[in-house]
């Protein structure tokens, strides 16, 4: 005879405020607001431990060689 009716509140209004929040937090973290002034690049540091001397000197040197190889590449591209 009388159907019972509920109130359902709307929840899509509180998970487009969290979306919004979330894609300002993303554009803000990721890049969207960048800074005006440019700065220098940070030095990149490596650390290797090379036996140059010993039964494994025949290997390493040639490692040594090719880490000392890839910072001058990277130091020329930057």
């Amino acid at each position: 005879m009388f159907e019972k009716q509920t109130l359902h509140r709307n929840r899509s209004g509180n998970n487009n405020l969290l979306g919004f929040a979330i894609l300002i937090f993303c554009l803000v973290m990721f890049g969207g607001i960048r800074s005006v002034t440019a700065e220098a690049p940070l030095p990149v540091e490596i650390g290797a431990i090379y036996n140059l001397s010993g039964s494994q000197a025949g290997l390493d040197i040639l490692s040594s060689r090719g880490a000392v190889l890839a910072v001058d590449q990277m130091n020329q591209n930057a």
